[in-house]
């Protein structure tokens, strides 16, 4: 509860007579708190805005990575089969046959990495609880890293059931868990690792 001081206080001017003349000025202290509450509020809603944005710029890339990686794998087995059918008219070509499905594996495991990074991006952004924000966010190698704070411990252990109850992670792991204060108030900053898991 923000408790707001509305006593109005008195100035004297130097210079006026003490009888009479008492020039005086009223200052409304409630103007400069409900400016101060309106900075505060402004700085708590900027962590949610700035995450949207961040996730919408990620999961466009994540989206367009895997559309190439897929036109990529498309090419190559539309190749493959070219190559498969001169094989069977021509001898001395399973060097080359033997390269391009291996190019094949490597992409379709790389579209299969990007579905799953891309299902977990999304995953995130579903069960972030109301009053938790987050300020950094890393997915590499199949692993998630998270930092963020959340206005309480009720906040946090939300977000760490709904990681921990779903199939989309395993290992979760909860790094770092202090109490902070900054222009916004109290909150509890926070770090959790977790492994991405398998795609259902």
């Amino acid at each position: 509860m923000i408790k707001i001081n509305l006593v109005k206080s008195k100035i004297k001017v130097e210079g006026a007579s003490e009888e009479g003349d008492i020039k005086t000025f009223e200052a409304d202290s409630g103007d400069i708190d409900q400016k101060e509450l309106a900075i505060k509020m402004a700085l708590i809603l900027a962590f949610p805005v700035l995450f949207y944005f961040y996730d919408r710029h990620e999961t466009n890339k994540a989206k367009s990575e895997l559309a190439a990686v897929s036109r990529q794998v498309s090419q190559l087995q539309t190749e493959l089969n070219q190559k498969r059918t001169e094989v069977e008219q021509l001898a001395g070509m399973d060097e080359e046959v033997v390269f391009l499905q291996s190019r094949l594996d490597a992409l379709a495991d790389l579209s299969k990495l990007r579905m799953r990074e891309l299902r977990a991006l999304d995953f995130i952004q579903s069960i972030i609880p109301r009053r938790v924000w987050l300020t950094r966010l890393q997915i590499k190698d199949a692993k998630v890293e998270l930092e963020g704070a959340a206005v309480g411990d009720t906040d946090l252990n939300q977000l760490m059931n709904r990681m921990e109850g779903s199939v989309q992670f395993r290992s979760v792991v909860l790094l770092k868990a202090e109490d902070s204060t900054g222009p916004q108030g109290a909150f509890k900053a926070f770090e959790v690792s977790a492994e991405i898991g398998e795609a259902p």
